[in-house]
């Protein structure tokens, strides 16, 4: 939990995308580790999802887990959020690609496709994205798994050579 993930807004539109399907949110977080300040995010969460519980939605707390135990939980998810303010690279997308579950992100990540990308601070751009992804989620998954592998090997050469050179 970190102030620039964007987990309060992701879990709104999450709910409310839900409920347009006529479905049940189970949001997802690693509550395990809260870092800059977060306590009041993971505070903020639990309320919403207190209030939200009557109408069947869920907040899913983790602990930090092993790198397995964490891809058997990503293989289980709809649908990956990480549409943060600041990324380096998302490991989390990464791990949700690696295993089929297509993503909504942003721009800061540099290897996501923009056919997932949403503006962290649009909410009406969040829902339109998480739409999109919800009724071609192989062409998300394809366009990311793409981009990954590209960004990956570009990344590769780039060591390569430093460490050679």
């Amino acid at each position: 939990i970190r102030p620039l993930k964007n987990h309060l807004l992701q879990a709104i539109c999450a709910v409310e995308f839900a409920e347009s399907l006529d479905r049940k949110c189970r949001f997802h977080i690693n509550s395990g580790r809260i870092e800059m300040k977060g306590e009041p995010i993971l505070n903020n969460l639990k309320g919403m999802f207190l209030h939200a519980y009557d109408r069947g939605h869920e907040l899913i707390c983790h602990d930090w887990l092993d790198r397995p135990d964490f891809l058997e939980v990503c293989r289980d998810i709809d649908i990956g959020l990480q549409v943060s303010f600041s990324e380096t690279f998302n490991i989390v997308a990464a791990d949700y690609i690696s295993q089929g579950v297509p993503i909504v992100g942003c721009s800061e990540i540099p290897w996501a496709s923009r056919f997932c990308w949403a503006d962290p601070t649009e909410s009406n751009q969040i829902a339109d994205v998480l739409e999109r992804t919800y009724n071609w989620p192989k062409i998300n998954v394809a366009l990311n798994q793409q981009n990954l592998t590209k960004y990956t090997n570009k990344t590769q050469k780039v060591w390569e050579k430093k460490f050679k050179g």
